[in-house]
């Protein structure tokens, strides 16, 4: 398969940096034990995505060719998008229900 072409490259390159300050706070909910903050931020993670390549798709369906596919692809299919990553906070002593998390203001871990 060949590589992405500039244009291409340049979205890939503007996605994921529009993407990483979300990555970053998911991953301080991800410390706190915050599941639902962490789950609710993986879903905006993705619809921005989706949201991002159905503009391609609409503006410039040129652009949006088994490439592009692939690289979105990739981005969607990070570790810290998939369930697994959200259910860590289940697998040890961390976790915390957001109602807690309001009421306590801290997390389990502090």
């Amino acid at each position: 398969m060949r590589k992405l072409n500039k244009k291409q490259s340049k979205i890939i390159e503007g996605v994921k940096d529009s993407i990483e300050i979300s990555i970053s706070s998911m991953q301080k909910f991800q410390d706190q034990g915050r599941y639902e903050m962490v789950s609710h931020c993986q879903d905006q993670i993705l619809a921005k995505i989706n949201g991002i390549a159905t503009f391609i798709i609409y503006s410039d369906h040129k652009l949006w060719d088994q490439r592009l596919i692939k690289a979105f692809a990739e981005i969607e299919n990070q570790y810290v998008l998939s369930s697994d990553y959200a259910h860590l906070s289940f697998d040890n002593d961390t976790f915390i229900s957001e109602n807690d998390f309001e009421k306590y203001g801290t997390s389990a871990t502090a």
